[in-house]
């Protein structure tokens, strides 16, 4: 709880000022605006659960997407990803005028899901929580494989 002047300047801090805890069931928690929850909360919770219900795949494995693992050596979660984003290349090479990669490599900093997806379904929702990040796959042409 603060006050300003008329130029922007800090003027005052009250003395009840502090951590406000926004969210949470804990008795000092602020109460739920209703117009936000039937605006945002609703909609975002029903909008992921659709993720989570649309499985766009099936894995016979286990996927290693832990940190301790994709970020100190290959993990299959990784090799996926970046025979993903091959394959993906491969296909639209062409309409953009450069040729076929032959190699796909994917940082494992990029991988943020940080657990083990079981084997079985993969949804929708799994995707955006391994590779949340909006990234673009580059061609890089006349890289010598020495």
């Amino acid at each position: 709880m603060v006050g300003f002047n008329p130029a922007g300047k800090l003027v005052q801090v009250s003395s009840a000022s502090g951590p406000v805890r926004v969210s949470g069931v804990a008795p000092d928690a602020v109460i739920p605006d209703p117009t936000v929850e039937q605006l945002v909360t609703e909609p975002v919770a029903e909008f992921l659960e659709d993720l989570a219900n649309n499985v766009i795949g099936t894995s016979e494995v286990d996927l290693d997407g832990q940190r301790s693992s994709v970020r100190t050596m290959e993990a299959n979660l990784g090799d996926l990803l970046a025979d993903a984003m091959l394959s993906t290349a491969s296909d639209l090479a062409g309409s953009f005028g450069v040729p076929t990669p032959d190699v796909a490599l994917q940082n494992g900093g990029g991988i943020r899901n940080d657990s083990v997806i079981p084997a079985g379904p993969i949804t929708e929702l799994d995707t955006f929580s391994v590779a949340p990040f909006p990234n673009f796959v580059s061609i890089v042409e006349g890289i010598s494989r020495e």
